[in-house]
């Protein structure tokens, strides 16, 4: 039987009912080809593939927020910010440097990663290109703005990006290596960089937790 992930499951049902209501003969024709004590869970696991479908074809159209992860070094880490990426919508991620794809040299998936992005690196479209300058010279020339999340003197907090950016439609949130974060080289080509504000006695977030209040609060005014 078909399961409705709980995040999705106000919007899919609101999906369900309108598809049930437009397209009765569609749904009846499914049905038809399977047995009645399986009809259910038939109609509604198609309903949910149409829904993900219409999200897909959504983030294709919604090129407005991309990222670039530089010579992170830890799977988990950047599977995680997959799987982050795809509930923030992002269009896309570009994989620099040293940083681990979900597939390996030989185009196989790599299980480490597949068991922390729940398959998010198939939703969220990626590249992996090795010189970050190619990168960011494209995004650059494509009209995106550079945001670099690193701590730095003439770093802004976060919050007060997200309040001035009206004018930012087009974003590249970059972020950096767990240890170095982003070399001083980057940030120069960065044309903003933002910090997310330490209130204790530690000086920064994991990176993966630290790129996913980012890419929401850039979300909100990309979109």
């Amino acid at each position: 039987m078909a399961i409705v992930p709980a995040t999705t499951r106000g919007n899919f049902l609101t999906c369900l009912l309108i598809f049930l209501i437009t397209h009765p003969s569609c749904c009846r024709r499914k049905a038809e080809k399977v047995r009645p004590c399986e009809r259910t869970a038939h109609i509604v696991h198609y309903i949910f593939k149409k829904h993900n479908r219409m999200m897909r074809k959504k983030r294709t159209h919604a090129a407005s927020l991309v990222a670039v992860l530089h010579n992170i070094r830890s799977v988990h880490n950047v599977a995680s910010m997959f799987r982050t990426a795809d509930g923030a919508g992002i269009a896309k991620i570009f994989l620099t440097g040293f940083t681990p794809a979900p597939i390996n040299r030989f185009g196989a998936p790599v299980p480490q990663f597949a068991k922390v992005s729940l398959g998010a690196e198939k939703s969220v479209p990626w590249e992996k290109i090795r010189r970050v300058g190619d990168v960011l010279k494209k995004l650059r020339a494509e009209g995106y703005v550079i945001v670099a999340l690193e701590q730095s003197k003439n770093s802004v907090p976060y919050y007060s990006l997200k309040a001035s950016s009206s004018k930012l439609k087009l974003i590249a949130l970059m972020v950096g290596n767990e240890v170095r974060g982003i070399p001083p080289v980057l940030l120069r080509r960065a044309d903003v960089i933002m910090e997310i504000p330490m209130r204790g006695s530690k000086e920064s977030l994991n990176v993966s937790v630290a790129f996913g209040i980012a890419a929401y609060a850039l979300s909100a005014n990309s979109h």
